[in-house]
């Protein structure tokens, strides 16, 4: 997504701030208003991960794991259609073309 928002012109300086940074929901949010559904079609689970995705990172649970009990975690096909499609999509958009000549 930072790369779609990057070509959509928002500079690294911005990204690396707040709203956005780490933030997976933020840097969706920023992507929808500025037009990644033009290129990519996400479906009902998409948001949903982004969301979870989101949570693991920022209350850390993969770094702390938990003694008693489990994590509720999003499928991990379903993270990899989301990476995958968002890839494929996004990738004709932000790729610098060659400029030999």
């Amino acid at each position: 997504m930072k790369a779609f928002l990057l070509k959509s012109g928002l500079s690294a300086t911005v990204l690396k701030r707040r709203p956005f940074c780490h933030d997976l929901e933020a840097l969706l949010e920023k992507s929808i208003d500025l037009g990644i559904r033009d290129v990519w079609r996400d479906n009902a689970h998409d948001a949903l991960n982004v969301h979870w995705l989101n949570q693991i990172y920022s209350e850390k649970w993969l770094e702390y794991p938990i003694i008693n009990g489990a994590w509720n975690l999003p499928r991990a096909d379903d993270l990899e259609d989301l990476s995958g499609t968002l890839w494929q999509s996004v990738d004709g958009h932000v790729r610098v073309r060659d400029q030999k000549t």
